[in-house]
């Protein structure tokens, strides 16, 4: 059925006088973000196109080469980045966002397609254009949070003299105070090293007692079965405890063979 009538938002009307003002860089580099992803869109009719990552890693090694002769430090420094960051993208332990690289593809003129693709002959005249970044890219560093070394020394004299169990690793640790665990163990090494050695005493003494109370459900299953008139196999004590895969341990294999020993 047709109405004759606007379909449309009525506040429109309202609107179509706002526009968006956009600078002639950031309309220049919009363009080219909708050729370059039509480009790649189109190839995927036409090819089946397998993005590797160690593709999108080989294509940022090449780049770094090409522009600042392999030296990562300088390449992350010129995008205001880490330097670990940039390494981890390098060697394909971690992928870099789909704006990071449109941002840096439009700063080489080079297309997403060709990048992907690994093409020999686009990275070949490969020169990047400093006003071609972004200001999403140029941004000042965050300052580091600051090192409140007696504070955190006092948080990790509290948790080795807690009785709270299980003690939480320094990893949780760290991310409690909010700092890297190589930032505090550097500080503090032998007091990271005392939370971990309590940690692993503790893990261990909760394994202890899981072990013998699954012990001791094995013992109790061993008498139902026997005064049912049932031999106690290991099948069917483990229908009747609450850890079946307890018979892992060495310990509770043990307690069976003790227990049916005894009838």
């Amino acid at each position: 059925m047709y109405c004759n009538g606007w379909l449309g938002n009525s506040n429109s009307n309202e609107k179509t006088n706002e526009l968006v003002v956009l600078s002639k860089n950031e309309l220049e580099r919009s363009l080219w973000i909708s050729k370059t992803v039509g480009e790649l869109l189109a190839c995927s009719k036409e090819e089946y196109l397998i993005i590797k990552q160690e593709n999108i890693s080989k294509a940022i090694r090449e780049i770094i080469n090409i522009s600042h002769q392999g030296n990562i430090a300088s390449f992350a420094k010129f995008l205001n980045l880490s330097k670990n960051t940039v390494w981890m993208w390098e060697k394909g332990k971690s992928l870099p966002s789909v704006k990071f690289i449109l941002n840096i593809c439009y700063c080489l003129d080079i297309s997403l397609l060709s990048f992907l693709k690994l093409e020999r002959k686009a990275f070949e005249s490969l020169q990047i254009d400093s006003k071609r970044l972004p200001d999403v890219v140029n941004v000042k560093r965050i300052s580091p949070k600051n090192f409140d070394a007696p504070k955190i020394e006092n948080a990790l004299q509290t948790i080795i003299t807690s009785q709270d169990i299980p003690t939480p690793t320094m990893k949780e640790v760290a991310e409690r105070l909010g700092f890297d665990v190589r930032v505090i163990s550097e500080h503090y090494p032998e007091l990271c090293k005392a939370i971990s050695d309590k940690y692993r005493r503790d893990r261990n003494r909760v394994r202890a007692l899981k072990i013998e109370e699954c012990c001791h459900e094995v013992r109790q299953a061993v008498s139902i079965l026997i005064q049912k008139g049932e031999y106690p196999s290991e099948a069917r004590v483990s229908q009747l405890i609450s850890q079946p895969g307890s018979f892992r341990y060495k310990q509770v294999r043990i307690a069976l063979k003790e227990a049916k020993s005894k009838y």
